[in-house]
This record gives structure tokens, sequence and C-alpha cells, in this order.
């Protein structure tokens, strides 16, 4: 074999070995040693304050968050190595940037194209649809399309910053319109003339759509914020702040207003921080952290319990009588309003509570806000951030996926219900 075959033969070996070598498609493919490295940078960050949770709980949680970070660096290089080939192959202009690309539709629909043939690209060595749903949800694939939507979803934010205090107002208004609409519902099916009423009124689905929404603006112009609720949209204000922060993080391909717009969210979350305890602030972060998986393990279970039941209810061939059997405490009939409202109050603080956790997080918000104070809490701050945004996305991806197997078993049931009758 001369000089020439010879080097022809090591460029194909070459090309075989890199088609062969698996890319980080999930973040069991990063390097442990990555891993490793980092949870030990966490954890010698950590040992220089007093934040009192246990060490082996912390060693825990610094692999989790050292893990969540490193991958959520390869979903931003891959957006980003994915917009180099779209400006490329569509000769884009070259000031064109990924915020305003995805903006348009047209910009949006193309990005999802490229993302699928950069999926295909991988079809070879990516095992089928993994049967545990939350891997499911880490796919890198899916975290990058989950960036791009919260990038669209958040962008009238930056275009108008006063619409983020009357998202805070209105998360805190549309809990107690909620509460409200579904007492109203029911003391009108407890009273048989308002009943009557509202069957004369709402005789197809769509006046009774209809009549829901009068009901809803109804309420609303009568719900109020009282005094003791400005605290918590202040938090509420602060949270979305950050989580815009976070959202717009990759700022690589970025316009120059977007960073701009950045920027001043960052002095405005730090200008009102001296009140903050250093070691307090740090430790409900990590708390935060601890409860976050909770909360989304919490959820996820919740989601496939639902399903199992659906799944069980329908392989009985007696429902009815199943139901009955499975029925504990008190049907609302049987309740008086009192208990009805103290039960929808107990159900909706805890539901807020868990999309605190998830999804407005001011444990993490006051941390970023404190680390200008502390430079060694710097990076700490981006981990945690960066852990904390990845975890989300797993989260809505798994929760859609889980939602859409859960609501073609109640189509079903509803289908064989039908038929019984």
């Amino acid at each position: 074999m001369n000089k020439k075959d010879l080097l022809s033969k090591l460029a194909q070996m070459y090309e075989e070995h890199g088609e062969n070598t698996r890319p980080i498609l999930f973040p069991s493919d990063i390097s442990r040693q990555d891993v490793e490295a980092l949870s030990k940078e966490i954890l010698s960050i950590l040992d220089n304050y007093n934040i009192n949770i246990d060490k082996r709980e912390l060693e825990k949680l610094s692999k989790e968050i050292a893990e969540g970070y490193l991958f959520e660096l390869e979903v931003d290089k891959l957006i980003n190595k994915t917009f180099e080939e779209i400006k490329k192959k569509e000769n884009l202009d070259e000031n064109v940037t990924l915020d305003k690309f995805i903006e348009d539709k047209e910009g949006w629909e193309i990005f999802v194209k490229y993302l699928k043939e950069t999926n295909k690209r991988w079809e070879k060595i990516l095992e089928k649809e993994p049967k545990n749903l939350e891997k499911y949800g880490t796919f890198i694939m899916f975290q990058a399309a989950q960036s791009l939507r919260l990038m669209r979803e958040y962008a009238k934010f930056i275009k108008d910053p006063s619409e983020i205090e009357k998202d805070a107002i209105n998360s805190i208004k549309s809990e107690k319109v909620f509460n409200e609409l579904i007492l109203s519902l029911i003391k009108m099916k407890k009273d048989k003339n308002q009943a009557q009423i509202v069957q004369k009124v709402a005789q197809t689905e769509e006046d009774f759509t209809e009549f829901v929404i009068s009901t809803i603006k109804e309420i609303d112009s009568k719900v109020e914020i009282e005094e003791n609720e400005l605290d918590k949209i202040k938090q509420y204000t602060d949270a979305l702040k950050y989580k815009l922060i976070t959202v717009f993080k990759n700022a690589k391909y970025l316009s120059q207003e977007k960073i701009e717009s950045i920027e001043r969210l960052k002095q405005d979350l730090i200008k009102d921080a001296v009140e903050l305890d250093l070691n307090d602030t740090l430790k409900d972060a990590i708390g935060h952290a601890i409860k976050l998986k909770v909360e989304i393990r919490n959820s996820i279970e919740f989601l496939n319990q639902e399903i199992e039941k659906m799944k069980k209810l329908l392989s009985y061939v007696n429902k009815e009588t199943e139901e009955k059997e499975e029925k504990s405490g008190p049907t609302i009939d049987e309740m008086s309003l009192q208990e009805i409202s103290e039960k929808l109050k107990e159900a909706s603080k805890e539901g807020s509570n868990r999309v605190d956790t998830i999804y407005r997080p001011i444990e993490i918000a006051n941390l970023y806000r404190i680390i200008h104070r502390e430079e060694k809490l710097k990076d700490l701050n981006k981990y945690i951030t960066y852990s904390w945004i990845y975890n989300v996305k797993t989260f809505k991806t798994t929760k859609r996926k889980l939602s859409e197997i859960l609501l073609k078993l109640m189509k079903k049931e509803s289908i064989e219900l039908e038929k019984s009758v």
C-alpha cells in the first residue's frame, strides 16, 4: 500500500469513527469526569458559607446541578450551530440575529425544519423513543426547541417591560378569579332556580363557553389586589425579570436591542438587594434546588397515577360499580359552600406554591441580586440558574407528553361509555 492509499484509508477510518461517535444527546452522555470536577467545585464554594444542609444531600444536589449546567451549555451550542448553518444555507443577511429570526413566523418554521434535519442525522445512533418519559424530556432536540419557544414567548416582555408587572398582577388575580368561578358554578348547581336559568342560557357547548367567559369577566372586574398581596406581586415581578435574563442567556446571536434590555433588567434587580442576608439567600437558593426536584417528581408522578387510573378504568367491565367503590369522602353535593370554599383555597395555595417553585423561583432571583457583593458566588449562581432552566424545560416536555397520553385515554374512555349507554 503506497502513501496515498494509506492516507486515504486513514481518512476513511476517521470518517467512519466520527459517524459512530455518539454526540451529546442526553445528560448521561456528558463526561462523568466533567460532572465530578464541577460538582467538587460547587461543594468547595458552598464550604465557605453557613447553609446548614445535610452534606450527603449537597453532594447529590451538586452533581445534579453540574449535569444540568453542562448539558444546558450543549443545548446552547446546538442552537448556535444550527443558526450558523441556517444563515449559510439560506443566504441570510450577516446581520440577522437569532431572536429576530425566530420571532418571525417563517424564520421559526425554518429553524424547526433544520432541527428536525439535524435529528435525522442522528437516527442511526439514537435509540427509539425512550420508555422512560423523564429521559424523553431531556433529549437535546426537545431542549433546544423549548429554549427557542421560551425566547419567542417572552419577547413581548422585552418589547414592553410594563407587561412584566401586569403579568405578575394577573397571576395573583387569576387564582382568585378561578376560585370564585368554580364556587359560583357550584352555587348555581346547588340552587335549582339558578341551575334552570343556566340550562336555558347555555343549551349548547358554545353557549356554555360564552356563559363561562362572561362570568369570568364579571368576576374579574370585581376582584381587587389587596395590600397584603403587594409583596407577592413584587416577588413575581422580580422572578419574571430573572426568568427573562435566563431565557435570553445565550447571547452569542442576540440583537443589541435584546442585550441592552437584559442589561437593564440586571441593573434593576440588583439596585435594592442591600437588605438581603448573604447566608440566608444562599441557603434559600440551595433549598429551592432541592424543592424543585421534589415538586417536578411529584407533578410527574401525579400524571402517571392518573394515566394508570384511566387504564384501569378502561379495563373494567362494570365501570359505574367500580367508580362507586373507589369514591372516598363526601361529594360536592354533600358539602356546604363554606367547606367547598376552604377546599378550593387549600388546593389553590398548593397549586400556587408548586407553580412558584417551578416557574417563579424568587430564591434564584435573590441569589443573583447579591452576587455583585460576593465574587465567589458568581459562578455558583450561573450553575444553579442553568440547571434550573434545564429542569423546567424537561418538565414542560415530559408534562406535555404525559398529558397527551392522558387525553387520548380520556377520549377512549368517553367513547367506551357512550357505547355502553
